[in-house]
């Protein structure tokens, strides 16, 4: 897959023996950052930056209607889909919604997002799977927010962690009971960090936080 500020993304398949076996170009008018990938038996599925209007492949382009992006790309490479569980929020602050950092998935076909926000997010009732909106609001700078989706792609919960400071979410791993464990950070002005791992069950509750608090002497 691409890296950042590239106008294209690569989809490149490869057997075990490490032999090429299918590739998907996605192009686009502007540049574009992909975070994250992962592949499970339903497709592709990619966190995603995009400063494209549109994407387009061979066959097919699609309307990008906001640059964070979910977009899902058939297992045989054929078609692409923007999911837009995260294009159709509403927010109450500039730059409301930061880039998400990591894409994960079970063994139960549920997929996890994670990443930073700042302001008010609200997820309409078409997304989600109880059909009423989920709203999410930081509750000083940037929080780290949480999403669970099921195999279908509809929200069953939407959750944001963080204090006053500045929190970030960088990467997550599923634990054995289907539920999620999150890395992150806290900054409380620029000399004093919080490093700390969050594990969070399938049905969004907290049961462990461990924190690492260190100090950057600026020079």
């Amino acid at each position: 897959v691409s890296g950042e500020n590239s106008n294209y993304i690569d989809i490149m398949i490869y057997s075990s023996k490490g032999n090429q076996i299918g590739m998907l170009k996605i192009t686009g008018d502007g540049n574009n950052h992909v975070n994250s990938i992962i592949a499970n038996e339903n497709g592709f599925y990619l966190s995603a930056y995009i400063y494209s209007n549109t994407l387009s492949t061979n066959s097919e382009s699609i309307t990008i209607d906001n640059p964070y992006c979910i977009l899902k790309v058939s297992k045989d490479l054929s078609s692409l889909e923007n999911v837009r569980v995260l294009s159709t929020y509403t927010s109450s602050a500039n730059n409301a919604y930061r880039r998400i950092h990591k894409v994960i998935d079970s063994k139960e076909g549920n997929l996890y997002y994670v990443g930073s926000f700042e302001g008010t997010i609200t997820f309409p009732a078409s997304t989600t799977k109880s059909g009423k909106e989920i709203t999410v609001t930081s509750r000083g700078g940037e929080d780290g927010i949480a999403i669970k989706l099921n195999s279908e792609l509809m929200i069953e919960w939407a959750t944001s962690i963080g204090g006053e400071g500045i929190d970030h979410f960088y990467g997550a791993g599923i634990t054995d009971d289907g539920g999620i464990v999150i890395g992150g950070d806290s900054e409380k002005g620029n000399i004093i960090f919080d490093i700390y791992v969050i594990f969070l069950s399938p049905d969004n509750i907290i049961y462990l936080i461990l924190v690492l608090l260190y100090k950057i002497m600026w020079m």
